[in-house]
């Protein structure tokens, strides 16, 4: 079977970031599901690379989202705590909210720098990442799982509300 990229060609803009961002999502719930039925390896660098791709789908989603509002290029920073602000400004209101712990989700920490902690051993400098750090699957498992379901409910609501070239939605 083949995958082909054309048949995406004349999707909006806004949809190739949801559906990077679905990618990301399915791949981080599946990686925490197969540790927690024991068909992944469970430890701490497999954890890693899935809380890597839960991070990367929460960051293409609220791209997706400002491009669907209208926006001609999504922000070029990693930082999600200003794409998340970005996102409430534009999407005002509880029924744009997510279920998951989204203020967490997008925290960056001297120890842990978004964008790179989780993709990375050690620093630009080698140097390994200071403190000690640890993955709990009954935290993170129906986090990756509410944020899932959360890019499920919201994109056709963002896709509802439409933006300024596009008023009736996509």
């Amino acid at each position: 079977m083949s995958l082909y990229s054309w048949d995406y060609e004349t999707d909006h803009p806004a949809e190739q970031w949801f559906l990077m961002a679905h990618a990301y999502a399915d791949a981080s719930v599946t990686l925490f599901e197969s540790m927690a039925k024991k068909q992944f390896p469970k430890t701490f660098h497999h954890a890693k690379v899935a809380a890597a791709a839960f991070v990367q789908g929460l960051e293409l989603f609220l791209k997706g989202a400002l491009v669907q509002a209208g926006e001609k290029k999504p922000p070029k920073t990693h930082i999600l705590a200003g794409i998340l602000q970005r996102f409430r400004e534009l999407y005002p209101g509880e029924i744009y909210a997510f279920s998951g712990r989204v203020e967490e989700a997008v925290k960056s920490t001297h120890t842990q720098p978004a964008g790179q902690f989780l993709r990375y051993p050690a620093d630009a400098e080698g140097t390994p990442w200071l403190g000690n750090s640890h993955f709990t699957l009954d935290l993170w498992l129906p986090q990756s799982q509410a944020f899932r379901n959360d890019y499920y409910r919201l994109e056709p609501l963002l896709k509802q509300k439409g933006h300024p070239t596009n008023p009736q939605g996509s």
